[in-house]
């Protein structure tokens, strides 16, 4: 299971979160389609390797961000503020290593074009693996 598989395992879990973004309503890389509003996508900016353990084990770190695009930005708020409950210093389990950290690195507000919001937040994740 990767990063991604387990934030939307997590996400898929946790009621209050699903009931304002249902998890059919959280992409990975890009939506895809015209999803309806609001709705998440997961972009990892980057991952590196940051140091083995005596056991070989791979400590990694990644910049994970996520987007929320909403016509409301009220609502959107409320969304970032779930995310943040669920995520933010947060550890938990992969099928193959665990998510040590996932800590609140940066986040911005965006309204775009088209009148919708875009509101990111990035974390800085350590994992083992």
């Amino acid at each position: 299971m990767s990063l991604e598989q387990a934030i939307h395992l997590r996400w898929q879990n946790d009621a209050p979160l699903a009931a304002l973004v249902p998890i059919a309503r959280v992409f990975t890389g890009k939506a895809v389609g015209s999803p309806l509003l609001p709705y998440v996508v997961l972009t990892r900016q980057a991952a590196e390797p940051i140091d083995y353990t005596s056991s070989g084990t791979r400590i990694a770190g990644a910049v994970m961000q996520l987007d929320v695009i909403d016509d409301d930005l009220d609502d959107a708020k409320a969304i970032s503020v779930e995310m943040l409950r669920l995520f933010d210093r947060a550890d938990f389990a992969m099928t193959v290593g665990t998510v040590l950290n996932m800590q609140l690195r940066d986040q911005r507000e965006e309204m775009h074009d088209d009148a919708s919001w875009c509101l990111s937040i990035e974390f800085d994740v350590m994992t083992q693996e």
